[in-house]
Parts: C-alpha cells; sequence; structure tokens
C-alpha cells in the first residue's frame, strides 16, 4: 500500500472517530436535556394540580371539571392527569384521551419513602408518554396517589429525526474529508513526485545533474540536499571506476600488441605451431576485449561525443554485406540484406557502422548452418528502422533485458568458445543511447531473434549525384 493510500486512510479514519463521537455526544446530550425539560415541566404541573386537588378534594364533581380545564390536548405535549386509590384500585379522577383509556395499566405505587417515580408508557405508535406518580397526600389523605402524563411522541420523533439528519451529516464530513484528504496527501507529497520525477531522468552515464533545492528550510530541502551528495558521491565513485577501467585497457594495449608481434614473428619462424596459433588466437580476442572496454570507457566518460552528420544506410549496409557475406557463406547461412535509399541517420559514421557490425555478428555467430540472416532498412516518419533477424538459437524471455548487459552470456548460448566476450551488445545499447535512439529484441527459443535498431532520421539528406 502507497504512502498516499495510508496517509488518506488514516486521515479519514480519525476524521470518522472524531465525528461520530462528536455525533453520539451531541445526540446524546440533547436527548438528555429534552427529557430532563420534560420531567421538569411534569414535576412543576404536579405540584400546580397538587394544590388544585387539595383545594377542591370535597367537591369531586368540580375538581373533575377544573381538571378538564387545566389539561388539554391540543398543546405541544398532550397532557393526562390522575388521581386515583391505592388500596382499593379505582380511579377518583382520571383524565385521558379516550381511545387510550382503556389500555392505561393501573396506577404504578410510588416507594413508601415519598421519591417520585419517572417512567415511560409506549401504547402505540403515536403514543408514547412520560409519567410522574407520587404520593398525594400521605398526611391528610393517606393511600392516595396523584400521576401527570406527558405524551412526548413528537419529541421522540425530533430525537430520531436528529439521529438521521447526523448520520447523513456524519456521512457528508466523511465524504467531504475523503475528498479533502486526497487533496491534503496530494499536495503534501506532490515535491516527493518531484523528486522521483527527476531522479528517473538522471542516468548512470550523466551523473552530474542535481536536483533543484528551493530557499525554503523544510524537510523536503533536506531530502533534496542529501540526494544531491549521494549523487555527487555516485559520479565520483563512477569516474573512478571509469577512470580505472579506461587507464587499465589504454595500459593493456601496448603490452598485448608486442605479445601478439612477437607471436606471429614466433609463427613465421617455426611455421604450423597449434600452440603459437591458440595463443595468437586468445592474444587478438584479449586485445579486441580490450579495445572494447576502452570503448565503452570512453563513451561512459562521454568523452566520445558523435558528429551530427548525415549517413546513408544503404553505404553503411553495403560495406557490411561484403564483410559478413564470406563468413555466412562458409558457416552456410543465407545472408540477406534489403535498404531503401531514403534511410539516412544522423551520426558518427564509425560508431553507426560498429553498432550495426555488432549486431549482425551476433546473428551470425548464434545461427546455425542451414539458418538464415536477413537485415532491413527503411525510413519510419522522423527516425530510420533497421531490423537484424535470424533462424538461430534464440533467448529465453528472462534474459531479455540482460543481454546488453556487459559480459553477460547465457549458459547454452554464449561462451568464450564462440568467440565473444560478452561486450558486442553491450557496446550496440551504448551507441544507440549515444544517439539518441533505442534498441529492442523479440526472440523466443529454438524459433530465433530479431533485434529492432530505430536512430533518428538526417534533418537533411545529401543529394546523390545523378
Amino acid at each position: 500500500m502507497t504512502i498516499r493510500r495510508r496517509l488518506l486512510l488514516w486521515y479519514t479514519g480519525v476524521l470518522f472517530v472524531l465525528g461520530a463521537v462528536l455525533v453520539v455526544t451531541l445526540y446524546l446530550v440533547t436527548r438528555h436535556k429534552l427529557l430532563n425539560s420534560v420531567d421538569h415541566f411534569l414535576k412543576g404541573e404536579l405540584a400546580g394540580w397538587r394544590q388544585m386537588c387539595l383545594e377542591e378534594m370535597h367537591d369531586l364533581a368540580t375538581l373533575r371539571e377544573e381538571m378538564r380545564k387545566e389539561v388539554t390536548y391540543e398543546t405541544y405535549f398532550p397532557m393526562t392527569f390522575r388521581l386515583a386509590d391505592a388500596r382499593s384500585g379505582e380511579d377518583i379522577v382520571f383524565i385521558v384521551p379516550e381511545k387510550v383509556r382503556a389500555r392505561f395499566p393501573s396506577v404504578l405505587l410510588p416507594p413508601p419513602d415519598g421519591r417520585p417515580v419517572y417512567s415511560r408508557l409506549r401504547l402505540e405508535a403515536d403514543r408514547d408518554y412520560r409519567l410522574l406518580t407520587e404520593w398525594f397526600d400521605p398526611e391528610e389523605h393517606p393511600g392516595l396517589v396523584i400521576q401527570a402524563g406527558a405524551d412526548i411522541h413528537r419529541l421522540r420523533k425530533r430525537l430520531r429525526d436528529l439521529g438521521i439528519y447526523s448520520a447523513i451529516s456524519l456521512a457528508a464530513a466523511i465524504l467531504l474529508g475523503l475528498i479533502g484528504g486526497h487533496f491534503l496527501t496530494s499536495r503534501s507529497l506532490r515535491p516527493m513526485d518531484e523528486i522521483c520525477g527527476e531522479l528517473e531522468r538522471i542516468e548512470s552515464g550523466d551523473l552530474s545533474r542535481r536536483l533543484y533545492v528551493r530557499q525554503e528550510a523544510d524537510e523536503v530541502r533536506r531530502l533534496r540536499s542529501a540526494i544531491n551528495r549521494m549523487l555527487e558521491r555516485l559520479e565520483a565513485a563512477f569516474a573512478r571506476v571509469g577512470g580505472f577501467t579506461a587507464d587499465a585497457a589504454h595500459e593493456l594495449r601496448t603490452p598485448l600488441a608486442t605479445m601478439r608481434c612477437r607471436i606471429e614473428a614466433a609463427l613465421a619462424r617455426s611455421g604450423d605451431d597449434a600452440i603459437l596459433a591458440d595463443l595468437l588466437a586468445e592474444v587478438n580476442r584479449m586485445s579486441r576485449t580490450v579495445n572494447d572496454l576502452l570503448l565503452l570507457a570512453r563513451m561512459d566518460a562521454q568523452s566520445l561525443a558523435p558528429s551530427d552528420s548525415a549517413v546513408p544506410m544503404s553505404e553503411v549496409l553495403g560495406e557490411l554485406r561484403e564483410v559478413f557475406a564470406v563468413a555466412a557463406e562458409e558457416k552456410g547461412l543465407r545472408f540477406d540484406m534489403q535498404c531503401g535509399e531514403d534511410c539516412w541517420v544522423a551520426g558518427d559514421r564509425e560508431l553507426i557502422r560498429r553498432l550495426f557490425a555488432n549486431v549482425i555478428e551476433n546473428a551470425l555467430r548464434y545461427t546455425p548452418a542451414g539458418g538464415a540472416v536477413n537485415v532491413v532498412a527503411r525510413r519510419d516518419g522522423t527516425s530510420c528502422e533497421v531490423k537484424v533477424s535470424d533462424t538461430g538459437i534464440g533467448i529465453p524471455a528472462e534474459l531479455h533485458g540482460r543481454i546488453f548487459e556487459r559480459f553477460f552470456r547465457a549458459e547454452d548460448s554464449r561462451s568464450r568458445r564462440s568467440g565473444g566476450a560478452g561486450l558486442g551488445l553491450s557496446i550496440a545499447r551504448s551507441i544507440v543511447l549515444l544517439h539518441r535512439g533505442e534498441i529492442a529484441v523479440e526472440s523466443e527459443p529454438g524459433r530465433g531473434s530479431t533485434f529492432t535498431v530505430r536512430l533518428p532520421s538526417a534533418r537533411c539528406q545529401p543529394r546523390t549525384p545523378s
């Protein structure tokens, strides 16, 4: 999981927990306050009604009439009133809507210590009562119980609506939090994306590039500065390695040339000496490897800058046809080459010749007798495309990304016996990159390989004399 996604999940999770705690707390506090206000209202009404009953107890008919005037059913809290005899269970005064009178239970007796009793009575969907029951007058009228009630159905409905609205508000807040979290995380991690983009544009062949360091003294500036210091150390290390390779290759050229001359002289004096012939072949192979290493070191150090001259591919490939035709014929291979006259590339003629010589030599080397090697070059828009196809042993798919590595040889196809050191394709790739081109391979074991090279076309092509 990416850092951006983890931050987004954490941000949303914290927002959800805080929102849920706030919503639940708000709902519970509001519910408690509203129900508590109902209880205070009932307590005040019951005190007034008790006083009225004490004054009118001698005339129950008048008391009932007065209580009916006091208790109305059209208020926000429709009220009920009850004065009952706990000993006989009879109601002295009972004012309640007629349609629920029969379903009202017997009066609930308060505890002997005289504490009021609050209770809830739910008769139907739209009848939900909050009741307060107390002893009426234990001293003067023992056994009488007085009860006041309020229909709080509307209040309960408002509380349910409050819960629904709170849940919807919480969901909307989470949605907005997701959007805001995505914006904040994207904005916060944008410097990381910029750093990644800048680092991806830095290649091993050009470690001189550095990240832009802003003036703000923040963590991103420290990170950019640390990466720049690391790039400086890597550049110095690569320079030392490249310098060592170039120096070693340069120092080996003279001893190898001396050895080759002396072996050739000794071979000329002794005639056909198999040992000297093998030794000369090894020295020649080492000389080619040293020259290849020196060329790679120069390209790595960027001391080899290709020219932008127009190079006719028909001439370059024609020269290579003459060079490799004899080798292909001796090996029993069909060697065919096709190139359009309009195929011109911009670059260094000798390097381009070396590029395709390595690719064609590689195709001839790993194609068994009776196979074929075909080279087709054509102009494709602003580039020149050259395909070198063979019917050789092929390359396993898992090795396609490694065949351009230096000194890499597959165990079953590339070995020292074949005469290669594993540098030909690496040199070819370096020349292609030096010319701002592309090289790719398509291959299947037992069915051959196709190397595709694309190089920028020359902006203006010289006219060939008619």
